[in-house]
């Protein structure tokens, strides 16, 4: 009588087989941004495929922001990229009942750690951008667009002087998101009592990141985002 047992077939595609082993090489060897792949030849020997099945596996690499085909190089490793981050912030946005909420909730936490680390690290340049930012941001309170936008440049520039690139490529694609949530908040509710009390809470944030008190700079941002949160569920805009 014949005897099976069970046996775990592998159901990826040539392809998704040397995509696979293109990021454990990448991850084991450590390649850094800009190094250059080896050519499809040499993958295509090494793996035992034709170029095709390699050239289809660089695409998909290219399409997760891995590597960027450059004429005359071939497949590059890339930097860090958070597009992808933007497409899935600005999906769930579109689709998930409740997303405002759960993007402002998940933007909280990085923002208080961000300005905790911004006191702790930021050189004086970084300090500079912040309050450079800052004071633009108030100068153009009546315009709306001007504002909004130097707003969101305030918060990166902390996101930047935490030195944690994780936390500011998630800030940027956040932020990248939010821009019209943003817009039609202070459409409908922000006056010049509401934007006053921002630009106080700008104020007392960067005072704690420029005397180092990470304590008390995330103490400010959580009070920022208390009011933001408040703003927000106000005029319907959580869900």
């Amino acid at each position: 009588m014949i005897k099976l047992r069970e046996q775990k077939l592998r159901r990826e595609t040539l392809v998704e087989q040397v995509a696979a082993h293109l990021q454990e090489m990448i991850r084991a060897q450590h390649l850094k941004p800009g190094e250059v792949l080896p050519s499809e030849i040499a993958l295509a020997r090494v793996f035992g495929v034709s170029k095709p099945v390699v050239r289809e596996a660089m695409k998909s690499l290219e399409g997760m922001a891995i590597v960027e085909m450059i004429n005359g190089k071939g497949a590059v490793i890339k930097s860090l990229d958070n597009k992808l981050l933007c497409i899935f912030f600005d999906r769930a946005l579109q689709l998930q009942a409740g997303s405002r909420l759960q993007i402002i909730e998940m933007r909280r936490g990085l923002e208080i750690q961000g300005a905790i680390l911004a006191a702790k690290r930021r050189t004086k340049e970084e300090l500079e951008r912040i309050r450079d930012m800052m004071i633009e941001a108030r100068k153009h309170q009546r315009d709306l667009e001007k504002h909004i936008e130097f707003d969101l440049q305030f918060h990166l520039a902390i996101a930047a002087a935490t030195h944690n690139p994780l936390i500011q490529g998630v800030m940027e694609a956040l932020w990248s998101s939010l821009r019209g949530p943003m817009r039609e908040m202070m459409q409908r509710s922000m006056k010049g009592r509401e934007l006053e009390a921002i630009r106080k809470l700008h104020e007392a944030i960067f005072a704690k990141i420029e005397k180092g008190d990470a304590e008390g700079a995330g103490r400010m941002m959580a009070l920022h985002f208390d009011e933001a949160e408040k703003a927000f569920d106000t005029i319907g805009l959580m869900t």
